[in-house]
């Protein structure tokens, strides 16, 4: 028995052995993604919630999702009112009378990557009202929306709740993206839906803070991504866009058609990712993130290049429709300082967006909420 005895005791303690092991292994690992995610992303994984899902909901329409009406996270500084449209809490609700500037787009009208109080809408609503303006603005951007999300969500959540005066129009990247990821497999139904919330179920509050959840989750997302056919990782690779832009072409004429009828002007706001300039372009290698991002510049800039001159032909071609062309500005100025990443403006690049729109906008005398509907403008 003794014998019996001691047997058992050496395979606990060697159980036990086996289990901190493995303890000190997770950790460890742990540690490392953690590090890696602090490098690749310049943030601390808790300092900010990374699955991006939290203040997104399913809806029954072809938009797929919208934002989560009632949401709010400190920590983040995401803040989506009772209609569904993101706002500061101490920001004072505009009546259905007061005429609003909307801001439509994707991750760059929303404002990803700041806070509230630091997106270009809620700065130029700021300024509209220092200049006793009876306009105000309202933020109905959405993360990882394409253009027809963008536009179905100006006729689903801003037009029965909102008056708009004017409304501007963010290109949207994700129709590119949406384009070089999916390829032949890609038609104007597709969103981002199933790689970026799939399940709209994000993981607890405590398990959003893991790196080892964060990843595995991604890992998860991208084997799912059309039953695996894509393999394990998110790849970009060029395709014909021709397809892509006729469609645009196509909603978009059919929105600026639909505002020309209510009198609403629209100000077009073209791509562009902050890593490379537009001019100057000899400043390029002295970019942050210039040597990782530099493959997708030779990827995505004739395609990028190509969507911006459709909104200056329609810009061109349309009375009520005004091309306003946020290139120069970031041209002129610090491009590392403007943007957080690759795409997404800082709260300095917001704050020269919004006061370059409100110059503008005065310009074009699109601030006069009962003017005469204005014609083809020098901003054209």
């Amino acid at each position: 028995m003794p014998s019996v005895s001691k047997w058992l005791s050496a395979q606990r303690k060697n159980i036990l052995l086996s289990l901190v092991s493995i303890l000190v292994t997770l950790l460890l690992g742990e540690a490392c993604l953690q590090i890696y995610y602090r490098w690749s992303m310049k943030s601390w994984l808790w300092n900010y919630n990374a699955f991006h899902v939290t203040f997104v909901a399913p809806v029954n329409d072809r938009r797929q999702y919208a934002l989560r009406p009632g949401f709010s996270d400190s920590q983040i500084g995401v803040t989506v009112n009772q209609k569904g449209l993101r706002a500061p809490a101490t920001m004072s609700e505009p009546d259905r009378q007061t005429p609003v500037v909307v801001s439509l787009g994707d991750s760059k009208a929303f404002g990803s990557g700041v806070r509230d109080e630091e997106t270009y809408s809620f700065q130029l609503d700021q300024t509209l009202k220092s200049k006793g303006s009876q306009l105000r603005a309202v933020n109905a951007g959405v993360a990882s929306y394409n253009m027809r999300q963008s536009l179905d969500r100006f006729r689903l959540d801003v037009l029965p709740n909102y008056t708009p005066a004017v409304v501007t129009l963010q290109a949207t990247f994700n129709d590119i993206s949406l384009l070089t990821y999916y390829r032949e497999q890609w038609n104007p139904e597709r969103t981002w839906a199933d790689v970026r919330y799939a399940g709209f179920t994000p993981p607890l509050p405590v398990m959003q803070k893991l790196a080892t959840v964060y990843y595995l989750n991604r890992a998860a997302a991208s084997r799912s991504q059309q039953g695996g056919s894509r393999g394990q990782d998110v790849t970009y690779q060029p395709f014909a866009d021709a397809a892509m832009l006729a469609h645009l072409h196509g909603e978009m004429e059919s929105f600026i058609a639909s505002c020309k009828e209510k009198s609403i002007p629209v100000v077009l706001i073209p791509i562009d990712p902050f890593y490379y300039q537009t001019a100057n372009m000899e400043k390029n290698p002295t970019l942050p993130l210039w040597a990782q991002d530099q493959k997708y510049v030779e990827l995505w800039r004739d395609m990028i290049s190509h969507y911006d001159s459709l909104l200056v032909e329609l810009s061109d071609k349309h009375d009520l429709v005004y091309f306003f062309d946020t290139r120069k500005l970031m041209d002129a100025t610090d491009r590392g300082k403007m943007y957080v990443d690759a795409f997404h403006y800082s709260p300095e690049g917001n704050r020269l967006v919004a006061e370059g729109l409100y110059e503008f906008l005065s310009k074009e005398n699109l601030l006069a909420p009962k003017a005469s509907a204005p014609q083809s403008g020098a901003g054209k």
